[in-house]
């Protein structure tokens, strides 16, 4: 009998210790796990004492740690090692978090036994700067008049893309016109792109599309979209490839080069431009609903070739969307686009051109085709190109470089049989190697960094 009472006073005592603590716990002030803490500019993390780490505002997210649920603003949340979007859990006191000060309420809930309230004691404050890029990146291409793939290092920095798009200074203009060119280039080989904005320029959610065209269905293009977040804004980098195979037999690229079309616009440019614009719209669009994007959205747009006519028609789109202090667009050999192209609100597209290029001098003057933007010609130090170009591919150009040579070929090019007629009467030939020089990749960035010293 003595027993019984012993044991049952020893359970009502540990009854009313368990009470207690319960009681304690449950009376627990809220300030045990809310804080007033004042959040800095930028990225920042929150860690309620190793048990929810992430970050706490818009396009953010909370990270568990351990088997809890979370409860905020009323809503509930049970996770397992995985993200939660900060907006679906309603944090309306961090809305404005700018060097603000904020009071975070967040209620944890214990899952498991061995998980109660008095572990978690404070809310700390961790600030986690984001890194911009600055320094020396590194690129390969392949050039079709040069054996071996082309090696190149070049200067970059995030910042080059925090001005006014179309009123850059020299400095940065060429130095954002060289890592287009090479960002263009590499767009032949699918490897070499990846490799340039994703570990190179470190773009995230880099997307390599492929479109496979035929001689039936030719007006398509393959191009690389990714993007990052710098500072207040967003950068959607656009690079489109260029014309791959020839013209015996004809590829469907050049098929729709010649698809010019009875319109202001350039038929095969405009329908692969078309296809384009739908692709980084829905890009865009992913992005914002998985709150990875700002509300501020720049653009880096470049092509060469055929690359650069769509990047051109392209960059015109996006130019009448969000302005052109938003986008920045290099082309590099582009055709000719539209018979209603201009240059004055396109300041901020620039269209690199050799003077001897015969590409880039179509579809013939007779159409009265333009580029949107403002073109530059290359028209000096020629003597300083020569002596990169030998540098970086160990041949010497021999190639076009003046407009006498274009007019003399466009004089008898009337329509586009005339320019298989034309391209076919000089294959295998030493002519060909001229034009093709005076068109290829190498031959413009060795002229950007004769320019741009």
């Amino acid at each position: 009998m003595k027993k019984q009472k012993e044991h049952s006073r020893l359970f009502m005592a540990v009854v009313l210790t368990l009470m207690c603590l319960v009681y304690a716990t449950c009376m627990m002030p809220a300030d045990s796990y809310a804080k007033t803490i004042t959040v800095k500019k930028g990225s920042v993390k929150v860690t309620l004492e190793g048990t929810i780490t992430g970050n706490v505002s818009k396009g953010y997210y909370l990270k568990m740690t351990e088997n809890v649920s979370v409860k905020v603003s009323g809503k509930k949340y049970k996770c397992k090692k995985f993200k939660i979007n900060a907006t679906k859990a309603k944090l309306k006191s961090l809305k404005k978090f700018n060097n603000k000060k904020v009071k975070i309420n967040a209620t944890l809930v214990a899952k498991k036994k061995n998980i109660t309230l008095s572990k978690v004691k404070k809310i700390t404050l961790v600030e986690e700067k984001v890194q911009k890029l600055n320094g020396t990146v590194k690129a390969s291409f392949s050039d079709a008049t040069v054996a071996n793939a082309i090696n190149c290092e070049l200067k970059y920095s995030d910042d080059y893309f925090s001005g006014n798009a179309s009123a850059l200074s020299d400095d940065i203009q060429g130095n954002i016109a060289k890592l287009s060119i090479v960002a263009s280039a590499t767009m032949y080989n699918q490897e070499f792109a990846t490799a340039f904005m994703e570990k190179e320029l470190k773009f995230s959610n880099v997307k390599y599309v492929t479109h496979e065209a035929s001689a039936a269905d030719p007006d398509h293009s393959n191009y690389m979209i990714g993007y990052k977040n710098i500072d207040d804004y967003t950068l959607v980098s656009v690079w489109v490839r260029g014309s791959v195979g020839g013209m015996n037999p004809i590829s469907p690229d050049w098929t729709s080069n010649f698809n010019i079309g009875e319109g202001a616009v350039h038929a095969g440019f405009s329908k692969a431009e078309e296809e384009l614009s739908n692709e980084v719209t829905a890009y865009i669009t992913e992005l914002k609903n998985g709150k990875l994007a700002k509300d501020n959205i720049k653009f880096w747009i470049t092509g060469h070739s055929r690359g650069g006519a769509i990047a051109n028609l392209f960059g015109a789109r996006m130019t009448q969307a969000y302005g052109k202090e938003k986008v920045y667009a290099d082309t590099f050999a582009s055709p000719y686009v539209s018979r209603v192209a201009v240059s004055e609100g396109f300041e901020n597209i620039i269209n690199y051109v050799n003077p001897g290029d015969v590409v880039a001098a179509l579809p013939p003057a007779v159409l009265q085709y333009k580029r949107f933007g403002k073109d530059y010609a290359f028209t000096d130090k020629y003597a300083e190109m020569s002596q990169i170009y030998m540098a970086k591919t160990g041949m010497p150009f021999v190639g076009n470089y003046t407009k006498d040579v274009v007019d003399v070929i466009n004089a008898s090019i009337k329509s586009p049989t005339d320019i298989v007629t034309y391209f076919a009467g000089i294959s295998n030939t030493p002519e060909y190697l001229k034009i093709a020089q005076a068109h290829a990749p190498s031959l413009y960035m060795s002229w950007l960094e004769a320019i741009y010293q």
